[in-house]
């Protein structure tokens, strides 16, 4: 299970709905970001300098088939609504140190695809 964390911003995404991105109030740069597949709660996660970039990437080649995360594919293809996590940090070392701890908060442990 995924528990939200601190100042973050939080957006559904659903490719079937006539707005894919529900809910994006703004743009981060440096950060970490989760997205969990609401019907199953499984987690993709990462960090980026363009974080809100890296997310529609991570998102367009999911939905595309094109993803390197087969699991994050598969998922997409059988039911693509997920939740957007996107949490703006200081750095990249403060973004890679938070995500760690979140990753290590996953439980139980196999919800987490990366």
């Amino acid at each position: 299970m995924f528990l939200p964390q601190g100042q973050g911003f939080i957006w559904t995404f659903n490719p079937e709905s006539k707005g894919r991105l529900k809910g994006r109030t703004d743009v981060v740069k440096t950060g970490y970001f989760v997205l969990e597949q609401v019907a199953s709660g499984k987690l993709f996660m990462g960090f980026s300098k363009q974080c809100s970039d890296e997310v529609d990437l991570n998102l367009t080649q999911a939905l595309n088939g094109a993803h390197p995360c087969k699991h994050l594919v598969w998922l997409m293809q059988n039911d693509p609504e997920f939740k957007v996590y996107e949490y703006p940090c200081t750095s990249l070392k403060d973004a890679t140190r938070k995500l760690t701890q979140v990753k290590q908060s996953v439980q139980p442990a196999y919800l987490n695809l990366n």
